[in-house]
Parts: C-alpha cells; structure tokens; sequence
C-alpha cells in the first residue's frame, strides 16, 4: 500500500506539476464577514452545546461525565447525539483553521487564543480524541504552509509532545488507560498497532464482500434518508479481540470489505494522486487549497487507525463547503446592452 501511495504521488507530481490557481479568489485571503459569523455562531452556539452535554451525561450511571457522555454518544446507554448541535463542531474548526491562514495575524492575538480555547472545549465535549487530532493536525500545516519559518524543529517537537500529552490525558478522563506504565504503554500500542492487527482477522475470515456498502456509506445513507430501502452499514464496528478489545480496523477494513485485497491498493494509489494533486495547488498559493490539503492530513495521518477518506465523506463535504463559502466572490457586471449578470 505504501509503494502503491508513492506511485499515485510521483504519477501526480509528473503529470499535473503545471497545475495553477485557475481562479484568483482563492489566491486572495478569505473573506472577513463570513469568518466573523462563523465565529458569532460558535460562540452563541457554546452554551447550548454545554447544556446537551450535560443532558447526555444525566442518562449515564458511570459517575464519570466525559465517560457518561462518550456513551450517550456511541449509542452504549441510548442512541443518542448533539443533533443540530452536532453542526456547531465543523464551524468552530472552521473559523480556527480560516483565521490561521492570514500570516499577518499574531498567534498570540486574543481573537485566535479564545478561538483555540473554544474549539478544545468543543473538542473535550465531543469525546472522542480523533476531534482532538482533527484540530491540531490541520492547524499544523496550515501553519507550516503559511509560516514555515514560524515552525523550527524545538517548536514541532513540542508540538508532538503536547499532542501526547493531550491524548494520555484526554484518555485518562474517558476510563481508557491503564492504573500504572505498563497498563499506558499496552493502551498506546494498541491504539498504534491494533488496527492492523485486527484488520488481519477481518483478511483470514471475510469470505462475501459487500460492494460499495462501506467504501460508499454516505450515499447510501441519503437513499436511506429520501425513503428507499437500503442497508446503511454503522461507523462503530463490532469488537475483536486481539487478544485486547479493539472497533477499528485501520484504513484497509472499508475497501478490503467491499471489494478485497486488491481495491485496497487502487484505493492507495488514488489517494497518492489525491494528496500530490492538492499539495501541488497549495504551492500555488491558492488558500483554499491549503486549508483542504491540511485536512487532508488529518485523514492520512489516521490511516494507521481507520478510513478516514470515503467513510466520512459527508462530514468532509461540509467542511469544504464551510471553507469555501468566505472565498466565493459575486460581482454585477453590465454588458454592452446595459444587461446585469452576475459572477463568482
């Protein structure tokens, strides 16, 4: 899978090394306005996040709030979530990322410090450490694109031991590390290898492969949605146990499941020309590359624990068109007949 991600990127890089910013707009910083509402909803829409949290947590019976919460939300006490709410998440990420990528703008300015703050929270209360790694990592190379000399390797270093600490913390608050090292040092190597490892029982016992039902989940939830009859497969899979109990089953499960062995390479090889393709408009200057290319991390950073690609595709969709909304430009032109037309 490596060697076929590497062919996709070198394929990428020759073929489409020439690729420009088509349209200025996206060359130009985004739109103040828009990232100002952005920002007034997920400030408004805080509280109200808060109060659902809370409204999760007095279903559980664990004592433990964040663990009360995370259980509401996986469907362990009842099926339950955020709802609307839930959209509260991409808009607040959204802002945090938006507001990064104007370089003239301090790290340190109270309008990018309570920002942070207010997507941590949104973070914690979401309880899944995946938010967590979902903020961090395309603010990263954000910063890395937009302020490279900003970025020494001491900086980085620090980075990645924040990001470890946050995460043994984080973990430490749901219940899910051990009482001692030995107990912390298992935990983390399960979660940095375990899904391989159970991916390997989905390889040895899969027999019928399903068709597009995993790798293409999110139209199958719209057919879902408009009244036709279709299975959705659930994004939180069944437990295996390795001898540890393990639910993910690294980037390969969704692909393997659907079509076998071989659309896990296909799959690699398109994600390659995917991220190469993106990298290449980065380079370009073209903002709204930047900030899609640093998602894109996100997903090929989370390869070693589960598909981040197609599974979510929903969700990536409404972070694109979060993105994209503060660099749409529309301008009245008059023709030569004195006729109005409008352009993006």
């Amino acid at each position: 899978s490596m060697l076929l991600f590497s062919l996709g990127s070198i394929f990428s890089l020759t073929i489409f090394k020439n690729m420009g910013c088509k349209t200025k707009s996206f060359c130009v910083l985004p739109k103040n306005n828009i990232i100002k509402f952005y920002l007034y909803i997920a400030f408004i829409g805080l509280p109200f996040f808060i109060l659902r949290a809370y409204d999760l947590a007095s279903h559980g019976s664990t004592g433990n709030f964040l663990i009360d919460v995370r259980l509401s939300l996986t469907g362990g006490l009842s099926s339950q979530g955020y709802g609307t709410l839930g959209y509260l998440v991409p808009i607040a990420f959204s802002c945090f990322y938006l507001l990064l990528l104007n370089k003239k703008r301090s790290l340190k300015s109270p309008l990018i410090v309570c920002t942070f703050f207010m997507c941590l929270l949104y973070s914690i209360l979401s309880t899944g450490r995946t938010f967590l790694f979902l903020l961090f990592i395309p603010s990263l190379f954000i910063l890395a694109l937009t302020r490279a000399k900003y970025l020494t390797i001491k900086k980085n270093i620090i980075f990645v031991g924040g990001l470890f600490i946050v995460f043994v913390v984080f973990g430490s608050f749901l219940g899910k590390l051990g009482s001692d090292l030995h107990g912390l040092l298992s935990i983390f190597w399960i979660y940095l290898l375990g899904g391989i490892t159970a991916f390997q029982e989905l390889f040895s016992n899969q027999d019928i492969f399903t068709y597009g039902n995993y790798s293409f989940r999110t139209f199958y939830a719209i057919f879902k949605k408009i009244g036709f009859d279709v299975d959705v497969q659930n994004l939180i899979q069944e437990y295996v146990h390795i001898p540890y109990p393990t639910n993910v089953y690294s980037v390969f499960s969704s692909y393997f499941l659907d079509y076998g062995i071989y659309f896990v390479f296909i799959a690699q090889f398109i994600f390659g020309l995917f991220h190469s393709c993106l990298f290449l408009l980065s380079k370009k200057k073209n903002l709204y590359a930047i900030l899609i290319y640093s998602l894109s991390m996100y997903m090929l950073f989370m390869q070693f624990f589960q598909d981040q690609y197609f599974s979510l595709l929903s969700q990536w969709i409404i972070y694109g068109f979060i993105l994209l909304l503060p660099f749409v430009r529309i301008r009245i032109v008059k023709s030569p007949n004195n006729l109005k037309s409008l352009r993006f």
